[in-house]
């Protein structure tokens, strides 16, 4: 459960106390067995999940109000791996999944029912050249439907946004991971994905839109060195280049997409189940979320560093750990109004400490 109040200064004073409930049902299955002498692994299972928002309200236009908008969606998927040879594998998944949107307001009374469905897939082939290195190609086509807040228009009135489409793309990616002795091993990715109808804020309209065309490509690398067997260190790196593709902003880059983004990471085994786990975070500089013109200043980038410690004792798993470990004060998001005159920054959390406990049997 979530609860939050805001602040929305248009020119018109919001507050509202939000309480958010989601629960789900996510079976699955699998099965390992050979299909004319060739290793086969099929999963197949079901994603249920039901969310419920209850908004109670106060503006300086509408007064008191409440609105209600609950969210179940319904997922199918399949994933096969396939051997063609011994070191050849060809994997097909397929997704098909149903939601329904049910909003109501008090006042004005308003009630409206969305239905949307949308397909994913994915073909991909991995080439196992070495014990411990591959190289692999894949396509993918990929959805995401907009969340409540998204979907919903708030400003003039409480409704339903009729232009907003979910949000589809296609994706291409090619690599390799190469274990060059038993104690470095590396990997390389390129990667392409071109989206349709992308989901961002219009602060012209005050209200969310799609995007007709945008592109992501770039690259990622990575490493991983193990000097002694209870110490492990890596890294990664991507850059990705984020492309506007539709006039008048074609050729800009995609507001609040950093081209540069990495990670340092320790790992320390001591032993009897306790494992260290320390990363350093590393973000570069993007433009402002919708600055579209990329005519303002960027949004600098940040660093920070986590820490967890776990310990695992046959089904037993427990962890706590430290998120912004020397609690760095940094921005990342942050958003322009219409004129490009006025920004708005959202501080992202301090130091944060957090834990957990499951037990597998």
């Amino acid at each position: 459960r979530h609860r939050e109040v805001a602040d929305f200064l248009p020119s018109y004073s919001f507050q509202d106390n939000r309480n958010l409930s989601t629960w789900g049902f996510t079976p699955k299955y699998i099965v390992e067995k050979s299909l004319w002498n060739h290793f086969n692994k099929l999963i197949f299972g079901l994603d249920f999940y039901r969310s419920e928002s209850d908004v109670d309200s106060v503006s300086g236009f509408s007064g008191l109000n409440r609105s209600e908008v609950t969210k179940k969606s319904v997922g199918l998927y399949l994933l096969d791996e396939f051997s063609i040879l011994e070191n050849v594998i060809l994997s097909f998944g397929y997704r098909n999944e149903w939601v329904t949107y049910d909003l109501f307001q008090q006042t004005p009374v308003l009630r409206e029912r969305v239905r949307e469905q949308e397909p994913a897939w994915n073909i991909g082939i991995d080439y196992l050249f070495d014990k411990r290195s591959s190289a692999f190609f894949s396509v993918k086509r990929s959805f995401r439907f907009p969340v409540s807040d998204e979907l919903i228009q708030f400003f003039p009135t409480f409704r339903v946004n009729p232009a907003m489409k979910p949000q589809t793309g296609y994706h291409y990616e090619a690599g390799v991971r190469h274990s060059f002795t038993d104690w470095l091993e590396a990997n390389l990715t390129l990667f392409w994905a071109d989206l349709r109808d992308e989901i961002f804020f219009n602060p012209v309209t005050f209200t969310n839109e799609n995007f007709p065309k945008t592109r992501r490509q770039g690259v990622e690398v990575g490493a991983k060195i193990k000097p002694l067997p209870w110490i492990t260190a890596w890294g990664n790196y991507g850059y990705i280049k984020p492309t506007l593709r539709e006039e008048p902003f074609s050729g800009n880059d995609i507001p609040a997409v950093p081209r540069h983004k990495g990670s340092l990471g320790v790992d320390i085994d001591f032993g009897k189940g306790f494992v260290l786990n320390t990363k350093m975070n590393l973000v570069g500089s993007c433009h402002f979320i919708s600055d579209w013109r990329n005519q303002l200043g960027r949004l600098d980038g940040y660093y920070t560093l986590d820490s967890k410690l776990s310990f695992t004792w046959k089904g037993l798993k427990a962890f706590v750990g430290v998120n912004n470990l020397f609690n760095r004060k940094y921005v990342e998001w942050a958003t322009t109004n219409a004129a490009g005159t006025t920004q708005l920054y959202y501080p992202s959390p301090g130091r944060s400490i957090l834990g957990g406990l499951s037990y597998t049997f």
